[in-house]
C-alpha cells in the first residue's frame, strides 16, 4: 500500500503535516510506503502532475491524504480514480477562495512565483463540480472549527454524508494532527 500526501496552497512536499504523518506512519505501519508529492501551485498543471502519478496505481493500491487545497485536489482525484482519501480542513469551492487572490503570487515553501488568472478560476469551477462525484464511504473529512482560513461549515455541507470528524477549536494548520493519524490509518484499513 502507498499513501500519498497532497500539500495545500502555497505549501510544498516538506509541509509540517506531511512530516508528522510520515513519522507516525513509520511508527504505526512501517510496512506502508509514503510519499509527499511535489506539484505546481497552478491547478491545471497540478492536476496533470497528480494524474500522472495516480495512473500507476490500482484503486486498492493507493490512498490519498490532502490538506486544504491538497484536500480539494485529493477529492478530485478520488472522483476520477476511486482512491480512498482523507481530507484535512479541505478547501471547497476554490474558485471563491482564489477569486480574491487574482494576480501574481509567491510560494515561499518552493521559492516559486506563479499567477492566478481568470482562466484558472473558470477551470476551478469545473473541478469543483467534478469533485462532487465522490463515494461517501471512501472519504474521511477532518475539520477543525477554529480554521481561520476556510469556513469549516462549507466543507461539512459539501461533503455531507461522508465520514466527517469535526473537532472544536484548532486552526487551519490542524492542531494536534498526530492524534488523528491513527484514525486515518484505520479508515484506510491499515490498523
Amino acid at each position: 500500500m502507498q499513501i500519498a500526501y497532497l500539500h495545500g496552497f502555497q505549501s510544498g512536499p516538506k509541509a509540517i503535516k506531511a512530516q508528522i504523518f510520515e513519522k507516525e506512519l513509520k511508527h504505526l505501519c512501517p510496512q506502508t510506503e509514503f510519499v509527499s508529492l511535489d506539484f505546481p501551485d497552478t491547478p491545471k498543471e497540478a492536476l496533470a502532475v497528480l494524474k500522472n502519478f495516480c495512473i500507476k496505481y490500482k484503486k486498492e493500491e493507493l490512498c490519498l491524504v490532502g490538506s486544504s487545497m491538497g484536500g480539494f485536489l485529493a477529492a478530485v482525484l478520488h472522483s476520477i480514480y476511486g482512491f480512498k482519501a482523507a481530507l484535512i480542513n479541505p478547501c471547497v469551492h476554490p474558485q471563491d477562495f482564489c477569486q480574491v487572490l487574482l494576480g501574481k503570487q509567491y510560494n515561499p515553501c518552493t521559492d516559486t512565483y506563479f499567477e492566478i488568472t481568470k482562466e484558472m478560476i473558470e477551470y476551478l469551477k469545473v473541478l469543483d463540480k467534478k469533485a462532487l462525484n465522490f463515494d461517501k464511504e471512501s472519504l474521511l473529512v477532518l475539520l477543525q472549527t477554529g480554521d481561520e482560513v476556510l469556513n469549516y461549515k462549507k466543507s461539512e455541507d459539501y461533503f455531507k454524508g461522508c465520514n466527517i470528524k469535526v473537532t472544536p477549536g484548532g486552526s487551519h494548520a490542524y492542531d494536534n494532527f498526530e492524534k488523528d493519524v491513527p484514525l486515518i490509518l484505520s479508515f484506510f484499513h491499515l490498523l
